[in-house]
């Protein structure tokens, strides 16, 4: 399989069937792998389509749901 049309097929899926569906949502695509949107104007939503590097036919879908504000005294590592 050629990685190029490979790569090119997942761009065009994931704008169709992944993008474009999620921007009615509000999402909006940042860079090439993820959607994210504000909500409530404090909680940031993440979605990154992580491609496999050896098998073309799967991926992993990181979500991140994170405060835009914390103070610094609710952090901790």
């Amino acid at each position: 399989m050629n990685i190029y049309n490979a790569d090119s097929g997942y761009r065009k899926l994931f704008t169709q069937y992944i993008a474009k569906p999620l921007n009615k949502a509000n999402f909006k695509r940042y860079k090439s792998s993820n959607i994210a949107r504000i909500v409530d104007d404090s909680i940031l939503q993440v979605l990154n389509f992580q491609k496999e590097a050896y098998d073309c036919k799967t991926f992993t879908v990181n979500v991140a749901i994170r405060p835009l504000y914390v103070p610094k005294e609710v952090l901790s590592l």
